[in-house]
């Protein structure tokens, strides 16, 4: 929490819960506009801390990112964004009971 409390408005930082096979997983979605070395250097942080599984942080056009956060078909999926201007106990405990209600991956 601190990395957004302390992030640039130019940085944007997402989260989704998403099903696998081997569980819930979480997805951190960055996105930022300025200069790309400027951007790197704000997720130095974030790349040492939590060692990423895949890292496709990459500069592109803001089209691109759009198509690459909401896919196409047969792999269109609704998204839904909740601003929280603090990660407490009480939304953790509720994103966390909506992950564990999602059934099969079908997010309805």
């Amino acid at each position: 929490m601190k990395f957004t409390k302390t992030a640039p408005d130019e940085l944007s930082v997402g989260g989704l819960i998403l099903p696998s096979e081997q569980g819930p997983r979480f997805q951190m979605l960055v996105g930022y506009c300025g200069k790309p070395a400027v951007g790197n250097e704000l997720l130095r942080p974030l790349r040492t801390q939590l060692k990423p599984q895949v890292d496709t942080v990459k500069v592109m056009s803001h089209l691109e990112a759009q198509r690459n956060w909401f896919p196409s078909p047969p792999n269109r999926y609704f998204v839904a964004n909740v601003f929280v201007p603090e990660l407490s106990e009480t939304a953790i405990a509720a994103i966390t009971a909506a992950t564990h209600d999602a059934r099969g991956g079908s997010w309805c």
